[in-house]
C-alpha cells in the first residue's frame, strides 16, 4: 500500500471496515487532534482489528527532540489511555520506555460512533 500524506484533521481516504491492523509508530505525537485520528482509525478497521501505536509522554527525552526542530505533542499516559478508550479502543497492553509508551489495542466490541451512518443502520432510516 502506498504512503498517504494528509492535512491535519482530514478524513482518512479509506472505506469503513477495511483494515485488520493499524500501526502508528512515531506518529501520534505529531497529530494535534488525537481523538479524531483514533476515531478515524476505528472507522476504517474491521470489528476485530488491532492498533499498535506509540505516544510521547512529557519526559526529558520528548523535550530533547525539540533541539532537532521537532515539535512533538507530549501527552501523559493517562491522557492517551482516556482518549483511546473514548474512541472505542480497548487497551490490551502498554509499556513505557525512556522515549515513548507503546500501546497494543483491540477494537472494543459494542462501541458505536455517534454518526449518522450508525443510526441509519441501527434504525433503518
Amino acid at each position: 500500500m502506498p504512503a498517504v500524506q494528509l492535512d491535519a484533521g482530514a478524513r482518512l481516504p479509506f472505506a469503513d471496515d477495511v483494515f485488520d491492523l493499524i500501526s502508528a509508530i512515531g506518529v501520534t505525537e505529531y497529530i494535534l487532534d488525537l481523538a479524531y485520528f483514533l476515531r478515524e482509525t476505528r472507522r476504517i478497521t474491521t470489528p476485530e482489528a488491532d492498533l499498535i501505536m506509540t505516544s510521547s509522554p512529557p519526559r526529558f527525552a520528548t523535550r530533547l527532540r525539540r533541539l532537532n526542530g521537532a515539535r512533538p505533542t507530549a501527552r501523559s499516559d493517562a491522557q492517551v489511555k482516556k482518549t483511546l478508550q473514548e474512541a472505542g479502543w480497548q487497551i490490551i497492553a502498554s509499556d513505557t520506555s525512556f522515549m515513548q509508551t507503546q500501546w497494543l489495542c483491540r477494537k472494543a466490541p459494542g462501541h458505536h460512533e455517534n454518526s449518522m451512518a450508525h443510526h441509519k443502520n441501527r434504525y433503518a432510516l
